[in-house]
């Protein structure tokens, strides 16, 4: 296919800061556009390091989380290739806008380059972590008896106090100082993606 003339947003955030939601919400106000999402490629991230909390303390460097799959997808719709669908195989056509969710925002090299415009949805840690809370709890799909419950969110407490917060001041730190826009992450969706095509417009 011949090559394209495309835009890339990228969408960031910590854990649970509603950037899937706000993607898929902006898109639908985008037309001629494509989205990747991060989750869907979440099995294919390989870390390259073995102690997160050793990894936190030598300064959490995200070049260290290894995305082959999703960065070649990503060139490819950028050049004007289809791709096919991480988890369904589905064909994917490349669009003139291409709308990517990635919790790294432009803190690794091998994305930094590809991302023409980076949102960074601005939430506090605590709303972070209770909104963790109550997917778990909600999470039909997986009908969780409560001593299975507990222990996820057993797990999700430790690990959070071991080294995620640490980690997640970090990085958020570097993101914010790269993106080409902060959004509140506790206004509405509604209102974020009123800000989010209000700003965008003139690239678009």
């Amino acid at each position: 296919m011949k090559n394209l003339s495309c835009f890339v947003i990228g969408f960031s955030g910590i854990v649970s800061a509603g950037k899937t939601t706000l993607l898929k919400e902006v898109a639908k106000s985008i037309e001629d556009s494509v989205s990747m999402i991060w989750d869907d490629y979440d099995h294919l991230v390989k870390l390259d390091f073995e102690d997160p909390i050793e990894w936190v303390a030598d300064g959490c460097d995200t070049n260290k989380w290894k995305t082959v799959q999703f960065i070649e997808d990503l060139r490819s719709l950028k050049k004007g290739n289809p791709i096919n669908h991480p988890i369904t195989k589905e064909k994917i056509n490349p669009a003139k806008y291409i709308l990517v969710e990635d919790p790294t925002g432009r803190t690794r090299t091998e994305i930094a380059e590809l991302i023409d415009y980076l949102i960074f949805i601005d939430l506090p840690h605590e709303i972070s972590l209770a909104r963790t809370y109550y997917r778990e709890l909600n999470n039909e799909q997986k009908k969780r008896s409560d001593e299975e419950i507990v222990k996820v969110l057993r797990f999700y407490t430790q690990r959070y106090l071991d080294w995620f917060y640490s980690a997640l001041k970090i990085i958020e730190k570097r993101i914010r100082e790269d993106a080409d826009l902060v959004v509140d992450g506790l206004i509405t969706t509604s209102e974020q993606v009123e800000i989010v095509i209000s700003k965008i417009r003139d690239c678009i």
